[in-house]
């Protein structure tokens, strides 16, 4: 036997009937059972009071909460460990560089590095060589870099530390422009520089 629930209703039923109801997913029946005489009686009804009805909505609301809450952790958990993995990417990275470049500078010689590390990239000048020579002369402004090169020497006793030469044009105390060359020592790992000549000491 076949019921359809709508509101609240009774049946008596033979003892061998198999009972199916239909009910919306959305409301809550209540099926009560019980033996009168010789059949079942069975009292369905979707009538529960105001307090039920609202501690049920109450329920279902924490838990969609609840499970909106627990997706989000997901969704923030997930984030976090692609930013670690991000991050560990990047630093395996910078290491593997960082290895490269100091066996690329170990096979460099002093002068190679010196070149690297020491000269205006712009120009192949020595910016802080360049300023210690322009502060000594006549007319600062006149002075007018031509090359700079570093020299080889056989009587350097100091390590890590090279000769640079610098020829430049600059006009003297009488007003005449002259072409000089200074030399200078260089430390390789700070890049300062030692003035040895200036040029016009000859």
């Amino acid at each position: 036997m076949k019921l359809d629930v709508d509101g609240e209703f009774y049946a008596e039923l033979p003892e061998d009937d198999d009972i199916y109801v239909e009910v919306d997913d959305n409301t809550d029946f209540e099926i009560h059972q019980y033996w009168s005489g010789g059949g079942a009686c069975v009292y369905f009804s979707n009538e529960e009071d105001k307090e039920t009805r609202t501690t049920k909505a109450a329920e279902r609301k924490r838990q969609a909460a609840q499970e909106a809450a627990e997706e989000k952790a997901r969704q923030e958990q997930a984030a976090r460990q692609r930013d670690i993995a991000e991050q560990q990417r990047k630093e395996e990275e910078q290491r593997r560089q960082a290895a490269e470049e100091r066996l690329r500078r170990s096979a460099m010689s002093d002068s190679e590095i010196l070149i690297e590390d020491c000269l205006d990239p712009f120009d192949g000048n020595h910016n802080g060589f360049e300023k210690l020579i322009r502060e000594q002369l006549a007319h600062p402004r006149s002075m007018d870099t031509i090359s700079t090169s570093w020299l080889e020497s056989e009587n350097n006793d100091y390590d890590r530390e090279l000769y640079l030469g610098m020829r430049y044009r600059a006009q003297g105390a009488n007003g005449l422009v002259f072409a000089m060359d200074a030399v200078a020592l260089v430390e390789v790992d700070t890049c300062e520089v030692f003035v040895i000549t200036y040029g016009w000491e000859e």
